[in-house]
């Protein structure tokens, strides 16, 4: 009975060097054994239940692992290592109970069981007695007649003397009534269910931790940021299901399919004191539906890392767990005044001031709150010195500037205020148009575009923005241009250049292919490769023509502004059909800004706690009963639409996951081996041979069909 399939030996290699260089670090030992016992006690609990009514059914158990005794050899020929199959056994009556090498599993080994159903044949082999003891049986009876056995479990195995020299062992698994052999495949899942609800009802004993459904960032161009939802609307319903929790609403919005999504969600949201009905149409990108928003947080400095490194605030002196109260002299309580605040001043240095706790020498006097200012300049947008150019609209802004005028998604825009699109950088055309907002109130921005081969001109009114959307840390990330309401791809094609370098080497109508960053030494490689990483924004080459992430210039913008001293960008661009590669060097952008100044916020969390044994175990039922249905949501998605497939993790998945849970306290660990409990579960009772539900599938055969 395997809790877990086994995982490609090529992945773990591909894995190795990083796992290596984390596991260096001290403080991460504690948070790897909480996972190895978080994680093989869901396999024991598993195992266990098999063994536990195999031995009450009378079937003899030679072998209960948690991981897999397999033979691993490092290295080749008389050079290799061989490397024990265990990492502890012992026997214990007839059964040899251990822990396996290879931490991917676990089972148990019960006399003639094979994990392949379809193998009945080879299994029943493997459930004959010795020769001896069959002949002994059947002279126990009349020469020639068949004489019956009847074993612990009930189950009548027969020889006949003249046709066969053997009989089924009466304490093999074959041996067994199909009600009995049900029953021992089918506890290792409830053994999972049960526990799953005590996991769950521990952590809710605890107190679980979580984020609410409120509005964070908003994804330009995705369904939320076309609904016109803003940071701090709190999300009351989907379709008519009430949401309490961001994961009950990303569980519920992931799980729908494309048909499901035709005619929009219907979304119930509270904004302030007003309740709204929106219609909204998520994106379903690699199959997976997202409405486009993140959750929220609070205006609390991070206790790890409260700024980012290489921006400009980590040049002034905050601390951990400071709280920003003001920018410049307004004041922020929320994100969205933060957001807000932030939006307005992006080309200006600003004064965050913040409230510290203070303590004296003395460890027993009580903390001093004080109020802090520090300057904090702007920090620059990063370039190589050419722009790219505009894609079609992709989203329209529900009541924006541009949806008021006839403005439409799939219109190219063609010229800009007299000028044509292609001397005008998308990326900070944002900027612009804010800027021009600002300084001239009630006048027009004047676009002409192309609409199915006709051009069209449209005179609209911009406003300035009081927010900013999420950076473009997806692949596919949209650039959006608040102050009209319209959102759009940055192709990755040549559109013009500046003078300086990029003039000798770039030209209009370059193709970029690839794009790869090149620091300036090994040192800094490795900084900018943890700072990639720290971003989200990948470590590899950015491949424009990758069609499973499909990565637009909006992306390696984002990955340019967090570029050292000295980095170069190497391209691969296609030019008068021959492909080429120029390198050249990622510098400051004159006369632009990026929002973000480096202030890492904790997120917004409630918690959430049982107040008696009792409703801890109804909420235990209650958040099993979640993960269930949500498991088999995916599974009908995946059914629907086989792409969904593509997105599900594998083993190293499942323990990165494993580790960041752990990382964040015990309630959080228990939730999550709660959720694991609840896919092992559902995931095994597929009918699928090898799993236990394609053993279910054979027996209920076996018992309708004698």
């Amino acid at each position: 009975m395997h809790a877990l399939e086994s995982l490609a030996s090529f992945e773990l290699l591909a894995a190795w060097p990083g796992w290596i260089q984390w596991l260096g670090e001290p403080a991460n030992l504690l948070v790897v054994l909480k996972v190895a016992v978080g994680l093989g006690f869901i396999i024991f609990v598993h195992e266990l239940g098999h063994f536990a009514v195999a031995k009450w059914c009378g079937v003899k158990c030679e072998k209960f692992y948690v991981g897999f005794d397999v033979p691993i050899k490092l290295g080749w020929g008389k050079w290799g290592i061989r490397l024990p199959s265990s990492l502890w056994k012992r026997q214990w009556g007839e059964t040899e109970y251990g822990i396996g090498i290879l931490p991917l599993g676990g089972y148990v080994k019960m006399l003639g069981q094979d994990d392949n159903p379809t193998r009945a044949a080879e299994a029943q082999r493997l459930s004959r007695m010795k020769a001896e003891v069959a002949t002994e049986a059947a002279a126990a009876g009349t020469n020639g007649v068949s004489t019956d056995m009847v074993s612990e479990g009930g189950a009548v195995a027969t020889a006949t003397a003249e046709e066969e020299e053997y009989m089924l062992d009466p304490r093999s698994y074959m041996a067994k009534s199909v009600p009995q052999r049900m029953a021992i495949i089918s506890a290792g899942v409830v053994m999972n269910v049960i526990f799953a609800v005590v996991f769950a009802s521990i952590a809710y004993g605890l107190g679980v931790p979580y984020d609410p459904p409120v509005v964070g960032h908003v994804i330009p161009g995705q369904g939320a940021w076309r609904a016109d939802f803003q940071a701090g609307d709190r999300i009351l319903a989907i379709d008519g299901k009430p949401i309490e929790k961001f994961i009950e609403l990303r569980s519920n919005v992931t799980s729908l399919t494309s048909s499901d999504i035709a005619d929009g969600v219907a979304v119930r949201i509270q904004r302030g004191e007003e309740i709204l009905d929106v219609n909204v149409r998520p994106e379903s990108t690699r199959s997976i539906v997202m409405l486009g928003i993140t959750s929220v947080l609070t205006m609390q400095l991070r206790q790890e890392s409260p700024t980012r490194k290489h921006t400009p605030a980590e040049k002034r002196d905050f601390k951990p767990r400071d709280v920003v109260i003001r920018i410049d002299d307004e004041a922020v309580e929320t994100q969205r005044q933060f957001m807000s605040a932030m939006a307005r001043r992006e080309d200006d240095a600003i004064a965050v001031t913040v409230r510290r706790k203070v303590t004296t020498g003395d460890a027993t006097a009580t903390p001093v709150e004080e109020e802090i200012t520090f300057e904090v300049d702007r920090r620059k947008r990063r370039w190589v010195g050419a722009w790219m150019r505009f894609s079609e609209i992709t989203a329209i802004q529900d009541g924006s500037p541009a949806a008021n005028v006839g403005i439409e998604e799939g219109d190219k825009i063609v010229s800009i205020d007299g000028r044509p699109a292609d001397e005008i950088d998308p990326i900070t055309w944002p900027s612009d148009v804010r800027r021009f907002a600002t300084k001239n109130p009630g006048e027009k921005v004047t676009l002409v575009v192309n609409r199915d081969g006709k051009e069209k001109e449209f005179k609209v009114l911009p406003r300035v923005p009081t927010s900013y959307d999420a950076a473009g840390a997806t692949f596919r990330a949209a650039t959006s241009n608040l102050a009209l309401g319209i959102a759009y791809e940055v192709r990755p094609i040549v559109a013009g250049v500046s003078q300086g370098e990029a003039s000798d080497k770039l030209k209009p109508g370059d193709e970029i292919l690839k794009a790869w960053f090149v620091p300036a030494d090994e040192e800094l490689a490795a900084e900018e490769k943890k700072l990639a990483g720290e971003y989200g924004l990948g470590r590899r080459p950015i491949d424009f023509n990758d069609e499973k992430f499909e990565p637009t210039w909006t992306f390696a913008a984002e990955r340019m502004l967090i570029a050292l001293s000295g980095t170069k960008m190497k391209l691969a661009i296609r030019r008068d059909g021959e492909d080429v590669e120029v390198e050249l060097p990622v510098i400051d952008q004159p006369g632009y800004y990026h929002v973000n100044r480096g202030l890492q916020f904790d997120p917004w969390k409630e918690v959430e706690t049982a107040e008696s044994a009792g409703q801890a175990i109804s909420k235990g039922l209650r958040q099993t009963g979640h993960d269930l249905t949500a498991v088999a949501r995916f599974l009908r998605k995946i059914t629907n639409d086989p792409q969904a497939g593509e997105n599900l993790g594998s083993v190293l998945t499942i323990g990165g996951a494993a580790g960041i849970a752990a990382q964040q306290g015990w309630s959080e660990l228990l939730m999550f081996m709660t959720l694991i409990s609840a896919n092992l579960a559902i995931i095994n009772f597929l009918p699928i041979p090898v799993l236990d539900g394609g053993h279910m599938v054979f027996l209920t055969y076996e018992g309708i069909r004698g």
